[in-house]
């Protein structure tokens, strides 16, 4: 009966070892407090007044063109004669050859020291073709 009592005494007391052992597994400390809430008032909020933000102006969008141009400026800080200089536009035909446009060659319309500014109006019969150059 000694040898009982004293097995019994051996599981309880390894037994309490592992339950102090696990026990902070089990306990958690508690959650911090949650913040307090503020106390309404009687006193009611004004409603915000809104305010007008400017936007953009709509543009109408532009009719298509009844024609187009093609532009032509020059620079150069060389000494050159810009009023005597010619110009002239050429398309790409078929076969990969750039041909003179007819009509479109001639000196600058405008000069001034540093270059010229030429301009020749497309009509739309010849949108979309070209290239021109």
């Amino acid at each position: 009966m000694r040898k009982i009592h004293l097995k019994l005494w051996m599981v309880l007391f390894i037994g309490g070892f592992l339950f102090l052992g696990m026990l902070p597994i089990w306990v958690q400390a508690a959650p911090p407090p949650l913040p307090t809430r503020p106390i309404p008032t009687n006193t009611p909020t004004p409603t915000p007044t809104p305010t007008a933000i400017p936007t953009a102006t709509v543009t109408p969008v532009p009719e298509p063109a009844q024609s187009s141009s093609i532009i032509l400026q020059a620079r150069s800080t060389a000494a050159l004669e810009w009023p005597k200089l010619w110009t002239v536009v050429e398309w790409q035909d078929g076969d990969g050859a750039w041909q003179d446009v007819e009509g479109w060659q001639g000196p600058f319309d405008q000069v001034d020291a540093a270059g010229g500014h030429k301009t020749w109006s497309i009509p739309p019969t010849l949108f979309s073709r070209g290239p021109f150059r």
